[in-house]
């Protein structure tokens, strides 16, 4: 009988049960906190591709970057200073300028603008693999900025 009891009194302890709870809650807080850091880069990266083509349109409207050479060549300086890998040509590539001369209908007669319009296409890459398991494909994400400005009569070329 005094076997019994001590193997019941055994079996009442608690010690290491702290342990065994760790060990099973450890995996999904470290999930949810790979999960937090892939989240913070990818919206770093999400906002300096909308910062590129903010500044490239800005550039655009400016009387000294009158030509679409020189708006590519501003995002791609932003985009180098930011350490995201995009390259962007005024042919093809991952950023798009389109600035077309547009006629505005006015009373005193239509005049002559134009529209700077900059796209930029990113694919960010998820650091962790555990975003493989929420789906199949779901290991990037397409980012994408844009902006639009228009140069007034009188304030650029």
């Amino acid at each position: 009988m005094a076997t019994l009891s001590a193997l019941r009194s055994r079996l009442r302890q608690e010690r290491g049960a702290e342990l065994i709870e760790m060990a099973l809650v450890l995996p999904l807080l470290m999930l949810i906190l790979l999960g937090m850091i892939d989240f913070g880069f990818m919206f770093r990266e999400m906002n300096v591709v909308t910062n590129a083509a903010r500044e490239g349109a800005r550039a655009g409207i400016l009387p000294t970057y009158g030509n679409d050479a020189n708006v590519v060549q501003r995002v791609q300086q932003y985009m180098d200073a930011s350490g995201v890998d995009v390259t962007c040509s005024t042919g093809a590539g991952d950023c798009v300028v389109w600035a077309p001369t547009i006629t505005i209908p006015a009373t005193a007669g239509a005049f002559q603008a134009r529209d700077v319009r900059v796209m930029i296409f990113h694919d960010w890459t998820f650091m962790s693999p555990f975003a493989a398991w929420f789906g199949g494909s779901f290991t990037s994400v397409a980012l994408t900025g844009r902006a639009v400005m228009r140069v007034e009569p009188g304030g650029g070329s």
